[in-house]
């Protein structure tokens, strides 16, 4: 019988090569949540800033606004992240 991903139950589940596997898909799986999540975030932050009453069609103020509110979410996370990696090294050299 065959499972979610295709692969037998009688095949081993401590082989190495299905580890990796597993081990890809699951990073794979975790990086998509994280992007969802923070397009998510971005849009409950753009929306409120940017958005008046909602209309048919975005105008190109409403649009211009959400670009640029996007673009520097994404910098300031984009910072945040790089400002915590650099810690964390810094921390790890210290030890």
């Amino acid at each position: 019988m065959s499972d979610l991903y295709g692969s037998s139950s009688d095949s081993k589940l401590g082989d190495d090569s299905n580890k990796e596997k597993l081990q890809e898909e699951l990073q794979q799986l975790t990086a998509l949540s994280e992007l969802q999540a923070q397009v998510v975030e971005f849009t409950d932050v753009c929306w409120d800033k940017c958005m008046g009453t909602p209309g048919s069609k975005l105008d190109s103020k409403t649009q211009t606004c959400m670009q640029n509110c996007v673009e520097r979410f994404l910098d300031v996370t984009m910072f945040v992240t790089q400002r915590f990696a650099q810690i964390v090294e810094k921390n790890q050299s210290m030890r």
